[in-house]
C-alpha cells in the first residue's frame, strides 16, 4: 500500500512539474511574441505579399518553436520519471528499455534520422527562414512552418 507521504510528495512533484512546464511555456511565447513583433509582426507581414514574399523571419523566431517541443519533452520525460520513483516504481529498467527502443528505431529510420540531421544543419546553417520566398527544385513559395524534417511552402 502507498503511504500518505509518498502520494503527497508525488502530487507535489506532479504540481512543480506543471508549474515549470506553464513558466517554460509562458516564457518562450513572449519570446516568440517579442520576435514577431520585432519583426513587424501584424496580420500583414504573417501574410506573402504578392509575388517575392517578405524579408523573412528572425532566426530566433523559426527556430523557438521547435525548443519550445523539446523543452516540453524535457518537462514531461523528467516529471513522469521523478514522480514515478517517487511512488516507489524503480525508473531503472524504464530508462534502460527506452534506451533500447530508441536504438531499434534509430537504425530501423535511418532515412528519417538522416533528414532529422539534414533539417538540423539548414537551422544552424540559417539557409533560410520563416517568411522567405524560396525556389526549391522547380517549386516556389514562401516558407511558412519549418521542422527539423520538413518545410512548408504557400
Amino acid at each position: 500500500m502507498i503511504k500518505t507521504q509518498r502520494l503527497i510528495g508525488f502530487f507535489g512533484i506532479i504540481s512543480v512539474g506543471y508549474l515549470c512546464w506553464e513558466v517554460v511555456t509562458l516564457w518562450l511565447n513572449r519570446k516568440l511574441a517579442a520576435e514577431h513583433t520585432a519583426a513587424g509582426g501584424g496580420e500583414e507581414a504573417t501574410m506573402p505579399g504578392g509575388d517575392g514574399g517578405g524579408p523573412g523571419g528572425s532566426r530566433l523566431s523559426t527556430v523557438l518553436p521547435l525548443i519550445t517541443w523539446f523543452v516540453q519533452a524535457g518537462i514531461i520525460v523528467m516529471t513522469v520519471l521523478m514522480a514515478f520513483s517517487e511512488l516507489g516504481i524503480d525508473t531503472t529498467p524504464l530508462l534502460a528499455g527506452a534506451g533500447i527502443v530508441g536504438l531499434a528505431i534509430g537504425f530501423g529510420a535511418q532515412k528519417l534520422v538522416g533528414d532529422i540531421v539534414s533539417g538540423l544543419f539548414f537551422l544552424i546553417d540559417d539557409a533560410f527562414r520563416a517568411g522567405e520566398y524560396v525556389n526549391v527544385e522547380g517549386t516556389m513559395g514562401t516558407v511558412e512552418k519549418i521542422s527539423l524534417r520538413a518545410m512548408q511552402l504557400r
